[in-house]
C-alpha cells in the first residue's frame, strides 16, 4: 500500500491498517513499514499495545491484542507504552507479552521471511526452525516427539515454498 506521504506499507494476509490522517494510522496485524521522510512531521502508528513514532525509516511490526513486537531493519523508532518511551535502532527487536516489555538485538534472519518469501536455515536446531515456521505461516507447527530431534540441526533454504513442500522435505 502507497501511503500519500511516500510511505510504502507491506501487510500480511489477514492484517488491518486504517489511516487516520496524512501521517497517523492504526493497525492490527502484520505489516513491514517503509516511511517517507519529514522533518516537520512524524509518522505515527496507534496499535492495541501502545504507538509507534518514527524517526527513521524501515521496520517491522505485529500489533495484536495479545502480542506487540518491532524489529527495525534501518534508522530508529520509538515505542511507547504505559508510560515509558523505549528508542530502537537498526537491529533491535521489542516484543511485548502480557505487559511487560523485553528488548533485544535480532540475530533471526528469518523474522522478516513472511515479506521475502525464504526461508533460510543455516545449522538450525528443530526447535528454531518450527518456531520460524509457526511464525512464516501463521500457524502452529509442532514436533510429535522433541527429543527424537534434540541433535538435530538443519541446513536448507526455501523459496516461495508452501508449509506442506517443507513438511514433505523434512519428512523424507
Amino acid at each position: 500500500i502507497n501511503l500519500t506521504d511516500g510511505t510504502a506499507v507491506m501487510m500480511d494476509v489477514g492484517s488491518k491498517m486504517r489511516s487516520k490522517d496524512n501521517r497517523t494510522v492504526s493497525i492490527k496485524g502484520r505489516a513491514f513499514f517503509d516511511v517517507a521522510r519529514d522533518e516537520n512531521q512524524k509518522f505515527i502508528i496507534n496499535m492495541p499495545v501502545g504507538d509507534i513514532t518514527v524517526l527513521g525509516t524501515e521496520f517491522s511490526v505485529v500489533a495484536d491484542d495479545d502480542r506487540t513486537e518491532i524489529h527495525v531493519e534501518e534508522g530508529s523508532v520509538a515505542y511507547k507504552f504505559q508510560g515509558s518511551t523505549y528508542t530502537l535502532v537498526a537491529g533491535e527487536f521489542i516484543q511485548v507479552v502480557d505487559n511487560i516489555v523485553e528488548k533485544f538485538p535480532m540475530n533471526d534472519v528469518n523474522y522478516g521471511s513472511w515479506k521475502n518469501k525464504r526461508l533460510l536455515f543455516n545449522d538450525n536446531t528443530m526447535s528454531e526452525v518450527v518456531e520460524a515456521l509457526s511464525r512464516h505461516f501463521g500457524k502452529s507447527v509442532q514436533l510429535s516427539d522433541s527429543k527424537l530431534f534434540k541433535n538435530c540441526n538443519v541446513k536448507a533454504a526455501f523459496d516461495n515454498s508452501s508449509l506442506e513442500e517443507i513438511l514433505n522435505e523434512f519428512s523424507t
